[in-house]
């Protein structure tokens, strides 16, 4: 799986401006002596692209290749034996707040914007606590969090990994500029994310769509807000700044 990740970031680095990188291969275990979590890098190893293109993928043991690399791995694939990683980013120095369940009020608010900052993030830790490709959820402080609001593990194969999400309760007039994508991504660049993912109330300026098509963040915006809310939480909200009960999406979103 490694060396599949890394042959895909190189393939998908059309302009061959990623000269080299690193690969840490993680997984979430029981520790068997303390018997608290564990989150155990199993493998580690850097290589540069002039040396992978010399590679015959089709020909390798992958073990071998990964000793000819170098790189550092569990002695044993079935009992684990943790490595140190040869990079390893701070991503969990981010302050975590209590896990806190959302404020009694939103099982009966209808209008998102009824909510204050504090139970509209509370309601997005529900929601994407329901969604089945997240697991993980964990808000973090108000302060110092970098712009970060949500923290979650994405379980897709291949794809997935730690997401950093940021929730923006906007009035449907008010749409989130081109700041803000730049906002998360310096955040999450020096901390082990996969992805970031930007969820608004409102919609998102120009701008800010061509910034996240160029980094890589993905936007919700209110339609698909709503969309998530009704298919995962089972509750129809509305997005109403004049009380008129306007703003309801039922369908899947469009792309």
């Amino acid at each position: 799986m490694a060396l599949r990740t890394i042959r895909s970031a190189f393939l998908a680095n059309r302009e061959h401006r990623l000269e080299a990188m690193v690969c840490n291969g993680y997984v979430d275990t029981i520790n068997t002596a303390t018997g608290r979590q564990a989150h155990w890098c199993l493998i580690s190893v850097e290589v540069t692209r002039e040396l992978f293109d010399e590679l015959d993928l089709s020909r390798i043991k992958p073990l071998d290749c990964l000793r000819y690399l170098h790189a550092k791995v569990s002695r044993t694939p079935h009992h684990y034996h943790p490595v140190q990683p040869i990079i390893e980013y701070p991503w969990d120095d981010l302050p975590y707040a209590d896990e806190l369940d959302a404020a009694i009020n939103l099982d009966t608010t209808q209008n998102l914007l009824d909510l204050d900052g504090f139970e509209f993030e509370r309601l997005m830790v529900q929601l994407f606590s329901a969604i089945p490709a997240f697991t993980e959820v964990k808000p973090t402080r108000s302060r110092g969090d970098g712009g970060i609001d949500l923290v979650a593990i994405n379980t897709t194969e291949f794809i997935g990994g730690r997401v950093a999400i940021q929730a923006k309760r906007y009035a449907p007039h008010r749409k989130v500029g081109v700041g803000t994508v730049r906002e998360i991504i310096g955040s999450i660049t020096e901390r082990e994310f996969n992805k970031a993912i930007v969820i608004t109330t409102s919609s998102f300026t120009p701008q800010a769509r061509q910034e996240a098509t160029r980094l890589g963040v993905e936007l919700y915006n209110a339609e698909r807000l709503l969309w998530l809310l009704h298919q995962y939480l089972h509750r129809e909200f509305t997005i109403d700044r004049q009380g008129t009960g306007r703003s309801t999406f039922n369908r899947p979103p469009g792309p």
